[in-house]
């Protein structure tokens, strides 16, 4: 049985609502589909990576912005 989502009502929550909402959606998923060791492997690296190379990485801020100019 396919469920709706009521946007318009999703959009009166306030953003920390949101989020919140966003955050126990990914709980969901990460229950139902957890991350291989590769990915894990991967993630870590990755992490690593953006520890020992601060300057290099993008703020969440710069990479919507960046995306955003992409996608025009």
């Amino acid at each position: 049985m396919a469920q709706t989502i009521d946007i318009k009502a999703v959009r009166k929550l306030s953003v920390k609502a949101r989020l919140k909402l966003i955050a126990q959606i990914e709980e969901t998923i990460d229950e139902d589909m957890p991350l291989t060791d590769q990915q894990l492997t991967e993630i870590k690296r990755r992490l690593e990576w953006a520890r020992s190379h601060p300057g290099e990485c993008l703020t969440h801020k710069q990479f919507k912005a960046k995306m955003r100019k992409l996608m025009k």
